[in-house]
């Protein structure tokens, strides 16, 4: 059984490796610790090369796109508050909560229609709102916002059920922790910014 899992773990190796780096990132992300991003950066390009192998290219695209946003994450956390200080948290404006949804659908069908057209891309739409989430979750996380979280654990479910179709085990054990996680990120952060502590 053991020599089975090492194996596996193996021949996964990647993932594995990916998936590590991930709740290392999500748990310093919870703590707002500012090294979440280059972790962060570490597992995307990890998961790039998974995404590929698996043919999930809207999870591809997202993986490019992260890197760019855990940068801009990091220097935002550092210098994106007043007078160039360290970002707190704060809440999503009121006007956003019916734009932030519309950018989601309407970002989400059209990356699904080009998946589907132009691409062998296996569930094109689901793969597409999934990644529309996270991109959006993440954008967010970048400013510390702190709806982010929620918009993040709506993205993990769908990815847990497409990585379920893909028999990519590892990462649904990676993504029901991280789906925890952002339940506890959020609680941790709106603790945080009740008590004006969301540096």
């Amino acid at each position: 059984m053991l020599t089975t899992l090492l194996d596996w773990l193996v021949t996964h190796r990647i993932e594995a490796a990916a998936t590590l780096l991930g709740l290392v990132n999500q748990w310093l992300t919870i703590r707002r610790n500012i090294y979440c991003w280059p972790v962060g950066i570490a597992s995307v390009v990890l998961f790039a090369a998974v995404f590929l192998d698996a043919r999930l290219y809207s999870d591809l695209l997202l993986q490019g796109v992260y890197v760019a946003l855990q940068a801009y994450g990091w220097h935002a956390w550092l210098r994106g508050g007043p007078g160039s200080s360290p970002l707190p948290i704060r809440r999503l404006p009121a006007i956003d909560y019916w734009r932030v949804p519309l950018l989601i659908v309407v970002v989400a069908a059209m990356l699904g229609s080009l998946m589907r057209l132009a691409t062998d891309a296996s569930l094109p739409y689901v793969d597409a709102s999934a990644t529309t989430l996270s991109l959006v979750a993440q954008w967010l996380q970048a400013r510390k916002v702190l709806e982010a979280w929620i918009i993040f654990i709506a993205g993990n479910l769908l990815f847990i059920g497409i990585y379920a179709a893909k028999g990519l085990y590892i990462t649904i054990g990676l993504f029901v922790v991280l789906t925890v996680m952002a339940a506890l990120g959020y609680r941790s952060w709106q603790t945080a910014y009740r008590a004006g502590a969301g540096h």
